[in-house]
């Protein structure tokens, strides 16, 4: 999910009904449903966006005096404009290839067509199915997950952006309302950072719809590869057989897992080895103020380290008893 609001920022122009739904305020007349755009047109429309976005900001990087926002709001606005933005395109040569099968549907694949033929199947790559059956099921609770929070967030960000759009409004009336140039001037300037701050929003509330919508169309496509492999370990479940092929296998993975286990033991015994003569050392010495050998604190990470050995090695010989079994 690391990044569902980076992934989400690309969609703002990929749900039109979404965008519809979230326009910026007119002047009280209801705008026409428009005809959604395609591919090519959102592209385009996105990168006059960016440029225009990336423009402002080298503009605002330059001024200086009345033309400045105060704070610098205005440039954090623009950077989350121009991020959104270029995230969008990101994403729409993503979609363009969203038609082909990724890693996950090219595994599934792979294995219902392991499982073509006549059984018996290997118990081992029955297991394998298994295994990917468990990291689908997992991909789409995280999916699911990710979904309902997007939606509490929507929540907030709907009242947000109602705040903001009446905030906009009043900016507006204040500037017709102002009586002296100066008058006029401040409330021009605020009238343009509250219809930014606006603009911000609205781009934030359509992506976190577009975002739901991306988590609704994964986790649809998810469910369905789940409930293929559901059906798929149905199916070969009863018909696994552990062939002396697979048991030689499964021995010498053991193996393998032994021969690492025995390396770490040998390093971490000779370590501990190692770590102890010098504590002892230390602890016959003297303790001088001052003195980086007989140092307590040298003997503390020394004991820390020595205890952590043990703990490793009492673990180790667990786990090659349990192999061995």
């Amino acid at each position: 999910m690391r990044g569902i609001l980076a992934l989400a920022a690309c969609l703002l122009l990929l749900t039109p009904a979404a965008s519809a739904q979230f326009a910026l305020p007119g002047k009280g007349q209801a705008s026409k449903p428009e005809a959604a755009a395609s591919p090519a047109e959102q592209r385009t429309q996105t990168e006059a966006e960016l440029a225009e976005a990336q423009r402002q900001q080298d503009a605002l990087q330059t001024a200086a005096g009345p033309q400045a926002m105060p704070g610098d709001e205005r440039a954090r606005l623009l950077d989350r404009l121009v991020g959104s933005y270029g995230g969008r395109l990101h994403l729409l040569d993503e979609l363009a290839e969203s038609d082909r099968p990724g890693p996950e549907q090219l595994r599934q694949q792979s294995l219902t067509a392991e499982f073509a033929a006549t059984p018996p199947y290997s118990a081992v790559r029955v297991e394998a199915v298994r295994d990917e059956y468990d990291l689908a099921r997992e991909r789409l609770h995280s999916l699911e997950a990710q979904q309902r929070a997007l939606e509490t967030q929507k929540a907030g960000q709907l009242a947000a952006q109602k705040r903001l759009a009446e905030a906009a409004r009043l900016a507006q009336d204040r500037v017709a309302g102002a009586r002296t140039d100066e008058d006029k001037a401040a409330a021009r300037q605020a009238a343009e950072l509250a219809a930014l701050r606006l603009k911000t929003a609205e781009a934030e509330l359509v992506t976190l719809v577009a975002g739901i919508d991306v988590l609704q169309r994964r986790a649809a496509s998810q469910r369905a590869n789940t409930e293929d492999l559901q059906q798929l370990i149905q199916r070969i479940l009863p018909e696994r057989q552990l062939t002396a092929e697979d048991l030689d296998k499964q021995l010498q993975v053991l193996r393998g897992h032994l021969a690492k286990i025995a390396a770490e033991s040998d390093r971490a015994i000779s370590e501990t080895a190692r770590l102890t003569t010098e504590r002892e050392r230390l602890a016959r010495d003297p303790a001088k103020p001052g003195s980086g050998a007989a140092d307590p604190r040298r003997i503390e990470v020394l004991d820390a380290r020595i205890q952590t050995n043990r703990i490793t090695l009492m673990t180790q010989g667990w786990l090659r008893g349990l192999i061995e079994l």
